[in-house]
């Protein structure tokens, strides 16, 4: 047992990165604390509710949940397409980003995109899962 709570918190405020990755799918991607409830990453500066209290200047790791990241055709960010997984009305794309991390986004399956083809994105997030860097590594 590593979290007892409701199933809604077990998923937006997990205790640690054990608990996390059980319930749902998702990406560390590195980040930095730039003020309350904001985080720096490569996906560009998240504002939103962070799963613990961390101090400004704090490097976290940032699990990124694919109903995070939106495909928008004419973003700036732009990821490449490494995998994808057709799930009927949805295709779970796995993302190279600029800075060598993944993530990943649930996109409609109207939009079939290739293997190494380039998509725009960007996010989405109303509460966001962190991990103080010390205290999982």
């Amino acid at each position: 047992m590593q979290q007892w709570d409701s199933a809604y918190d077990i998923y937006h405020k997990p205790t640690n990165l054990e608990v996390a990755t059980f319930v749902g799918e998702g990406c560390l991607i590195s980040g930095t604390v730039t003020g309350p409830d904001k985080v720096k990453c490569s996906l560009g500066i998240l504002e939103c509710n962070l799963s613990l209290p961390c101090d400004s200047g704090r490097e976290v790791d940032v699990l990124v949940r694919p109903e995070d990241v939106l495909h928008v055709e004419d973003s700036p960010v732009q990821a490449k397409v490494w995998h994808k997984s057709f799930r009927g009305p949805n295709i779970l794309y796995q993302l190279g980003l600029d800075s060598g991390e993944q993530c990943q986004a649930l996109v409609s399956s109207h939009h079939n995109h290739s293997l190494g083809e380039p998509i725009g994105i960007t996010t989405e997030v109303d509460n966001l899962v962190v991990f103080p860097k010390q205290e999982h590594m």
